[in-house]
């Protein structure tokens, strides 16, 4: 069950919080107007990373930049590397601290040869991966 909410006069001009609002993780409450509830949705997207999350590049295929966007849950220190499918790392893309959020950050591979390549993330005890394919 979420929280009633309701306008600054305490009753959305006389008839209550009418307008049921479901997030994208089943939470509902309860607002004036579609309107109202549109602008709480947009002000949630903001919301913290329940877990660290690695989303898929793009584009992808790639040539020579890509963009990758990732989630970091708690403050943990947080790698980003770049490995071929033999597993040697060729870059460390990102190694420092995070605060809970989400961040981007864009690759880019001039000096490395056509292929699939792997983006690993580790953050806290997490770790993720995902497979990038670098096209020239």
């Amino acid at each position: 069950e979420g929280d009633v909410i309701i306008d600054e006069c305490g009753e959305c001009g006389g008839d209550g919080a009418i307008f049921e609002c479901e997030d994208h993780n089943g939470n509902i409450t309860y607002w004036c107007d579609e309107d109202e509830c549109d602008e709480h949705l947009l002000d949630a997207s903001d919301a913290l990373p329940t877990q660290l999350s690695l989303s898929q590049n793009y584009p992808n295929p790639f040539n020579p930049t890509t963009t990758i966007e990732y989630g970091v849950p708690s403050l943990s220190e947080t790698n980003i590397s770049l490995y071929d499918l033999r597993g040697r790392r060729l870059k460390t893309l990102i190694n420092s601290m995070h605060r809970p959020g989400y961040y981007t950050i864009t690759l880019r591979l001039n000096d490395l040869q056509s292929g699939i390549y792997i983006v690993k993330i580790v953050s806290g005890n997490a770790t993720k991966i995902r497979k990038i394919a670098l096209v020239k």
